[in-house]
């Protein structure tokens, strides 16, 4: 079967380009910045981003000096905080009182009571029924009961003419006061008086004065 090409569609169909037409430069060609450009719908090109909202800047801003103001203050009660906490477990908790008087301490009170054979160190809670613990018996008479940083301090008078200083910790048993020197508090003559002076216990012992320091 034979088409026939030279109808409409065959006049206007575009013809082949032959080689020496195009080296005589006989098509137009396009030059550097030239042909078609695709732009934005508007038909101008996009120059960048648009400039941010005055008023989104200034939220920002105003949100950032808040965070940075909330985090000092936080800051601030922290340190505050442990500062406070520091100066408590800093603080030494003392007492002296004469040996018929009690002295609280931590939600119990601690007394000398005379008892059959002797003084007592008892311990009495203030809660609850209130029943009484004797914590141990006293070989002399106490002239005071002082308490020292958990320790409750007993200077005594013995019967031989001496005298020793006992003390109780609460919560691990009794000892001899110690001195400097690694010996026990004790020696010769009557205590009359007994007071804590500071980080010291002072005792008057046959009119003198003797100071026993509790911390070294």
């Amino acid at each position: 079967m034979h088409f026939d090409d030279t109808g409409e569609f065959g006049n206007k169909a575009p013809l082949p380009i032959d080689t020496a037409t195009y080296e005589r430069g006989s098509f137009a060609q396009l030059g550097e910045g030239q042909g078609a450009v695709m732009g934005s719908r508007g038909g101008k090109r996009s120059a960048g981003h648009q400039p941010m909202d005055k008023r989104i800047v200034a939220l920002i801003v105003v949100g950032a000096l808040v965070a940075i103001a909330l985090m000092g203050y936080l800051a601030v009660g922290v340190f505050s905080a442990a500062r406070t906490a520091q100066n408590v477990s800093d603080t030494v908790e003392k007492m002296a009182v004469g040996f018929n008087e009690s002295i609280s301490y931590r939600g119990s009170s601690y007394e000398l009571v005379k008892g059959e054979k002797g003084y007592q160190l008892v311990e009495k809670s203030e809660s609850g029924d209130g029943e009484q613990v004797v914590l141990g018996e006293l070989d002399g008479t106490p002239v005071c009961l002082v308490l020292y940083d958990g320790t409750l301090i007993v200077p005594e008078n013995l019967k031989d003419g001496t005298w020793d200083v006992m003390a109780y910790t609460i919560g691990s048993g009794w000892s001899n006061l110690m001195g400097q020197d690694g010996e026990p508090c004790g020696g010769t003559g009557a205590i009359t008086e007994g007071q804590l002076e500071s980080t010291s216990l002072r005792l008057v012992i046959d009119g003198e004065p003797v100071s026993i320091p509790l911390v070294w």
